[in-house]
């Protein structure tokens, strides 16, 4: 095994999460922590659909699921496919 070779064997999952070009952060801190929150929030309300008439839970369920794990996996990972295409970046690295 050559030294390129050991030294992905070490580091792959950083550079799993960090360096790969397709996956470069582009959602800013503040936007994360709002879609997070919003996400977070989306769930929660699956929690309460209960009081909603069953016709109308189903609806729900449908309509929200989706919308709260693209928030809060965007949020999380920091990287959102929409914004790529369109070429958008909200992240700024910290300067040094």
């Amino acid at each position: 095994m050559n030294e390129a070779q050991t030294y992905l064997r070490r580091t792959w999952p950083f550079l799993l999460f960090n360096s790969l070009s397709i996956m470069q952060q582009n959602v800013g801190s503040l936007e994360r922590g709002i879609r997070i929150l919003l996400g977070a929030t989306l769930a929660a309300l699956l929690v309460g659909r209960n009081l909603l008439p069953p016709a109308l839970q189903l609806w729900v369920a449908a309509l929200v699921v989706p919308v709260a794990l693209v928030l809060l996996g965007t949020g999380i990972l920091g990287y959102c496919p929409l914004y790529a295409l369109f070429g958008l970046n909200t992240h700024h690295p910290p300067r040094v």
